[in-house]
């Protein structure tokens, strides 16, 4: 037998990836694939075939019609967060140490609130009567209907993504060589010239990254439009919805979701091109992009403009969380704000009921559950992606990244198809199988990225003082990447936690998460028990998300 090539052979680190490649392989690849395949195999009327129901999709106006409104409503937040994300991340490079630790928090834990916290809020936000419109009417400007609106829907959206922009943003600008913008100086260009020929082009990779996560998430989104916005304005996720849960049509919905994926493969295209074509080199002996402004710290009038839009970007971050705290303590049934009167009532409501109580003990159960399966299956593939060598690599990269840029509406329908057929639906099991396929790629993030920081030269003296690689595995290097080990598990839980759309196909009307009840609950009418379960959620959120700051900078010290 011949001797197999060094290509196709995996080292004693690349063996470590199979077990996630498996796993998404079974739960992720293939019911993604399951609703796919369904755009030719299932047919409605059954003697059909062929690509009758693209032809079905093509030739329905009301498709065409959602698909142009889904694909306009996400440019336009995509543009809109774009706008308020750039300054805040700008300014996030000429701050100090403590305040731009402050602005990242801000946006991190703005980030990681319960989704349906948020919405939560947004709905007594926007209201007719809530403090928006006050606000608005207190300007002489009357008020405006927005619940029910795309507008409204806009607004919601733009609050919820506006993290996942700045933080790609930032990432990117802090790596720019600002001696460059100086040698325009030098050369007479004013600040918009040096501004549109060098920093902007600069940017373009983190302009194309935020982007990209933006409009992707956009186009998946279900829960927002359900709740904020009105039949008549369905998105695409509302109508692919109706598909499945009303009329059963699986291969009309397979078709729908080739369409979206076909627009997320092709916008993925562009931004990698405009990522490849301005790729920001990485500077020597550390980022250049912090800095001082030219001038020192001097309140100029643009330096002033940007802190009053970072002072409104961040109540818009902030703002919501804030509204659900006195909600909680209202002593009517409803979500007017502010409360009339105050009560305890729906805090004991909520720890009373069995209704709430079970669908939290069973999100803290799955999330405990599926953080540590997502945890040993993400530390084993990080340590085989940044030490291992295997066949296929980059093909196992593009792998675990699919379940954070592939519209979530298509995981959730093909789940829903798969765990059907395996009697998953509504089960314990099925909850844990698919929060850990969302969550597996945080933690192989954030891992890798730990592994990548670590010295190996420890490892390296600890094999000369006679300690061999398991010891020193157990006692150098594990010590070392636990702080990142824990704080991927943290992110990880949030997500499970967190985790709405995938669990409202999957869930039964007995058995469901607390995210899900929350949904349920807003769809039935006001109880402001969920503002109860609401304010506990984000008290937990921020505790635990201090506590992975604490272990980020333990990790760094």
């Amino acid at each position: 037998m011949s001797a197999i090539p060094s290509r196709l052979r995996f080292d004693r680190w690349g063996l470590l990836v199979l077990p996630l490649v498996a796993f998404l392989a079974l739960f992720f690849v293939f019911p993604t694939l399951t609703v796919l395949l369904r755009s030719v195999t299932d047919f409605n009327p059954p003697e059909s075939g062929g690509l009758d129901n693209y032809a079905w999709f093509i030739d329905s106006s009301t498709n065409l019609v959602v698909l142009r409104r889904t694909l306009v409503s996400a440019f336009a937040v995509t543009a809109i967060c774009l706008l308020v994300a750039y300054p805040y991340a700008y300014l996030l490079t000429t701050v100090g140490a403590r305040t731009r630790a402050l602005l990242l928090g801000v946006v991190v834990v703005a980030g990681f609130t319960s989704f349906m916290v948020r919405n939560y809020a947004w709905l007594v936000i926007l209201q007719d009567n809530g403090p928006l419109n006050d606000a608005i009417a207190a300007l002489g400007l009357g008020r405006v209907e927005l619940i029910g609106t795309d507008l409204g829907v806009a607004v919601v959206f733009t609050q919820i993504l506006l993290p996942l922009m700045v933080l790609p943003l930032y990432a990117t600008m802090r790596g720019i060589d600002r001696r460059l913008l100086m040698a325009g100086a030098s050369l007479g260009a004013r600040p918009l010239k040096r501004f549109l020929s060098v920093y902007l082009p600069l940017s373009l990779p983190g302009i194309a990254a935020g982007c990209l996560l933006v409009f992707v998430l956009t186009l998946g989104f279900y829960v927002t439009p359900a709740l904020i916005g009105s039949p008549t304005n369905a998105l695409y996720s509302q109508l692919m919805q109706i598909q499945v849960g009303q009329l059963l049509a699986w291969g009309h919905v397979g078709a729908m979701a080739v369409v979206l994926i076909g627009v997320t493969l092709a916008l993925l295209a562009v931004c990698a091109g405009v990522a490849r074509r301005w790729r920001v080199p990485e500077q020597e002996g550390g980022t250049l992009g912090l800095y001082r402004p030219e001038g020192g710290w001097r309140l100029s009038p643009g330096r002033a403009a940007l802190w009053v839009s970072t002072g409104l970007t961040v109540l818009l971050l902030v703002g919501p969380m804030l509204v659900v705290f006195p909600q909680g303590f209202a002593g009517e049934a409803s979500i007017a704000f502010p409360p009339e009167s105050w009560s305890t009532r729906w805090y004991e409501n909520f720890f009373s009921d069995p209704l709430w109580t079970d669908s939290l003990w069973r999100s803290l159960g799955v999330g405990l559950v599926s953080t540590a399966l997502a945890t040993a299956l993400g530390c084993m593939a990080a340590l085989a992606l940044v030490r291992g060598s295997f066949p296929g690599k980059p093909l196992v990269g593009a792998l675990l990244v699919l379940p954070m840029i592939l519209p979530l509406v298509v995981f959730a329908v093909g789940v829903y198809a798969v765990f059907l057929d395996w009697r998953l639906v509504g089960s314990f099991e099925g909850f844990v199988l698919a929060h850990t396929a969302l969550a597996v790629p945080l933690v192989v993030v954030i891992v890798g990225a730990g592994l990548r920081s670590f010295d190996t030269r420890l490892e390296d003296a600890a094999a000369s003082l006679g300690a061999g690689r398991a010891k020193a595995m157990a006692t150098v290097t594990l010590p070392v990447l636990l702080p990142s080990i824990a704080t991927a598990a943290l992110f990880a839980f949030l997500t499970s936690f967190d985790e709405v759309l995938a669990s409202v196909f999957i869930s039964s009307p007995t058995a469901s998460t607390l995210p899900v009840e929350m949904y349920r609950t807003v769809q039935r009418g006001a109880d402001p028990t969920i503002a109860a379960a609401a304010s506990l959620i984000l008290v937990a959120t921020v505790v635990l998300m201090l506590g992975a700051w604490r272990l980020r900078r333990v990790a760094h010290a």
